[in-house]
């Protein structure tokens, strides 16, 4: 494990894989690792991850130049130091990819968890002109109207006819359900600048490192689970507490 944390070419060797895996993404795993194996693959594609994460951060910092808002500040004042830890390393990363990393195994299951996330997050914005992660407007109205969509929307695609349409649906156009996940995950980072026409012009950009960490999350969760996928979200969120060091 150690030799190939610190083996360039093993380094080559992942980002080739998953750079295959990119180009033509598959919705099954093509190798069987040991616990021990995928710890270590995990912390490979972490340092790829943040690797080019941090030049597409440097190109919007420097030349984009995008104005975020002042989400991260209130949260951080809200929250206080350890709080807003566990906020941004361990609760965000779980919404995020039981949003869009979960269904790309497709079961009738983990796709109403991504429908119920996404609905919350609709039905706050929407009907409450809040976020999603505030508890302070109406959380319990907001909650049970998207419990009462999401047990409606299980039950209709649970149907053995309907499931398995979806399941074959997803089967024969995995490649683009893969990157219509990763493409959302990114642009609804989008939320974290200021609205302007020149950050919806650029946003491909704007959100490039929040694109780079949807794909490796998507080629880690289908290759070796989307507990790795979560752990993988978790570190990279917690880079700014250790990376400095």
């Amino acid at each position: 494990m150690t030799f190939r944390l610190i083996n360039p070419k093993y380094y080559l060797t992942k980002l080739a894989d998953i750079g295959r895996f990119i180009v033509k993404p598959i919705g099954h795993s093509t190798g069987n690792k040991t616990t021990i194996d995928k710890l270590t693959d995990l912390l490979v594609v972490l340092v790829i991850t943040l690797t080019f994460s941090l030049l597409a951060f440097y190109l919007n910092v420097y030349y984009i130049k995008p104005v975020p808002t002042t989400k991260l500040f209130y949260w951080q004042q809200k929250l206080g130091p350890i709080y807003f830890f566990l906020f941004s390393v361990f609760l965000i990363p779980f919404f995020e990819e039981s949003t869009f990393r979960l269904p790309l195994k497709f079961s009738s299951f983990f796709l109403s968890i991504s429908f119920a996330f996404l609905s919350y997050k609709f039905i706050s914005k929407t009907f409450f002109d809040s976020s999603m992660y505030e508890m302070s407007s109406y959380p319990v109205s907001r909650i049970s109207f998207t419990i009462i969509g999401a047990l409606l929307f299980y039950l209709i695609i649970s149907k053995e006819k309907i499931s398995k349409w979806i399941n074959s649906f997803w089967t024969k156009h995995f490649q683009w359900i893969f990157y219509i996940f990763c493409i959302l995950f990114a642009f609804i980072h989008l939320n974290n600048y200021r609205p302007s026409s020149y950050n919806i012009l650029l946003a491909p950009i704007i959100t490039l490192p929040q694109l780079i960490l949807g794909l490796t999350a998507g080629y880690i969760r289908i290759n070796y689970g989307f507990a790795y996928a979560f752990f993988l979200h978790a570190l990279y969120n917690s880079s700014p507490y250790w990376l400095p060091f």
